[in-house]
């Protein structure tokens, strides 16, 4: 498994047999582990998978073994496995565990505090599928539909109603693992469990659905997540690997590719100011990129026929035009093989297909709010009925900006990226200067300059505003005075206020064109 990898490239949660109730087997398994991986690339260990599943257990249901065994056995298995004298704690190793490894996040929050009041110490992780707190790190649970496999079809699959349930109870796992100091991952989710279905779970509302489940799980404060694959060979795994060793690309890896995109080296989930267009509902998740500024903002029309839209409104004008890439289907959400991530198709083995393609969606200037906008929610659901429901955006609406304009097709997801201005290099007409000379030496004049009609934002000031500064002319003349059109740069990241100093660099064309360089000190 580890042979050619990258060492330090990926983390590991591994699963110890728990089932068969054999310590020395469970102890076996983690010897060998730690012996043939290192110590940075172990996250955690898991014992056993979805309890809350075990039938025969002692002779009892699934149920009857939660209720009088399963916490019990869990607390054995990790002071035997944790500690060289499981009656001291101090011999303990504290930690190295996640779980409870529960098979879905519909896990009843009272259940999961029991599990962490008894066993918190020796645990890292919280994981439930979506106890015992001491001997973990994580706790993990796991995500897959709350319905039967034979009875699920693209709309039970993409309905909102169930999902605005599930994170509900979801986010409730998190607040009580975060009482224990515990983080949450989902270590295992996917659209259908046993493998998925066919013709959805390999569809692109299955790639809807993972982009906008990874979205709604991360929008709950959970830690991450793990796209369960099975063998490899499952439907609903992204790549699917033929006998003969080619692999061919499943519409969910477009899924992974636009998420990607969307979080890039760091992101936050914001609120803005979005308004519906008439038409299907949308879901939109706004995200801030933490290093430069931008808004990438995921649109999920979930809708097998109508078209969706919406507008969004950021008050800071310093917003460029957007870019938009569309994940988008041939045939419908049941599309299997048609699908394409910003016009790129991949075929089997790797190949591609198209020509990268992307629109650009140009900021329209928005005038300030009459009234208090809505801030959407992260993830919010915007209808046809006006701005999305949230905690209110007011002073950003009160003030003028941009706004861009989305028109979604039936069954798309797309990737809007709203990026800053560069930093202007350009020069900036200055209607007069005035200069007066104060003292010379040499080719050095030392003056007071008067910038008179200065549009420029960062000097504060306006057509019919004067501001003093200080500062030098290299180069310039010693005798000189008198009105002369320049252009001036302003370095965009200088936001200078009216009383600050200057240092102007004469950089002199002719005597009737200077180019003058201001700097704040």
């Amino acid at each position: 498994m580890y042979e050619g990898q990258d060492l330090k490239s990926v983390m590991y949660i591994f699963g110890l047999n728990f089932k068969k109730g054999d310590v020395a087997l469970a102890k076996s398994q983690m010897d060998t582990i730690f012996k043939e991986i290192p110590d940075y690339s172990i996250m955690s260990f898991e014992l056993g998978n979805e309890p809350n599943f075990y039938e025969g257990i002692y002779g009892k249901s699934s149920k009857e073994y939660i209720a009088c065994c399963f916490v019990n056995d869990w607390e054995r298995f990790v002071k035997a496995l944790s500690c060289k004298n499981p009656a001291q704690f101090s011999t303990c190793t504290p930690g190295q565990f996640a779980g409870p490894v529960w098979g879905h996040v519909n896990m009843f929050p009272r259940t999961m505090e029991w599990f962490l009041k008894v066993n918190y110490p020796y645990m890292n992780l919280v994981t439930v599928h979506w106890v015992n707190y001491p001997y973990m790190n994580l706790v993990t649970v796991h995500w897959y539909k709350a319905r039967r496999e034979d009875q699920n079809t693209v709309q039970s699959l993409l309905a909102e109603g169930p999902v605005r349930t599930e994170m509900a109870n979801l986010r409730k796992l998190v607040e009580i693992s975060r009482r224990y100091g515990k983080d949450l991952r989902v270590a295992e989710m996917n659209t259908i469990s046993n493998s998925g279905r066919e013709g959805l779970s390999d569809s692109l509302a299955a790639a809807l659905w993972t982009l906008d489940g990874a979205l709604e799980v991360a929008n709950t404060g959970a830690v991450g997540i793990n796209l369960h694959w099975g063998d490899g060979l499952a439907l609903y795994a992204a790549l699917l690997r033929q006998k003969t060793g080619a692999a061919y690309v499943k519409p969910t890896y477009y899924a992974y590719l636009l998420l990607q995109m969307a979080l890039g080296s760091g992101a936050q989930l914001v609120k803005l100011d979005l308004q519906a267009l008439p038409g299907a509902k949308l879901k939109v998740w706004p995200l801030l990129d933490t290093k430069s500024g931008a808004m990438r903002i995921v649109l999920i029309n979930k809708h097998a026929t109508a078209a969706a839209g919406m507008s969004v409104r950021l008050p800071d004008d310093g917003y460029a035009d957007g870019k938009l890439l569309r994940l988008l289907g041939k045939r419908g959400l049941e599309d299997e093989w048609g699908v394409s991530l910003g016009n790129m198709t991949y075929n089997l083995g790797g190949q591609v297909f198209g020509d990268p393609a992307g629109e650009i969606i140009a900021r329209e200037e928005a005038a300030a709010a009459a009234g208090p906008a809505a801030g959407a929610n992260a993830g919010a659901v915007v209808t046809e009925a006006g701005s999305s429901s949230g905690a209110a955006a007011a002073s950003a609406a009160s003030k003028p900006g941009v706004k861009y304009t989305v028109i979604m097709p039936a069954g798309s997801a797309a990737l809007l990226v709203i990026p800053k201005q560069p930093k202007s290099t350009k020069a900036y007409p200055v209607i007069a200067i005035s200069y007066k000379p104060v003292a010379a030496a040499d080719f050095l004049t030392v003056g007071y300059w008067s910038l008179q009609g200065c549009k420029d934002r960062y000097l504060i000031a306006t057509t019919h505003a004067t501001i003093g500064l200080w500062g030098r002319m290299e180069g310039g003349t010693t005798t000189w005075e008198g009105d002369v059109p320049l252009r001036v740069y302003v370095p965009a990241e200088d936001k200078c206020d009216a009383r600050k100093s200057f240092v102007g660099y004469d950089m002199p064309q002719d005597w009737n064109d200077y180019t003058v360089v201001l700097n704040c000190n």
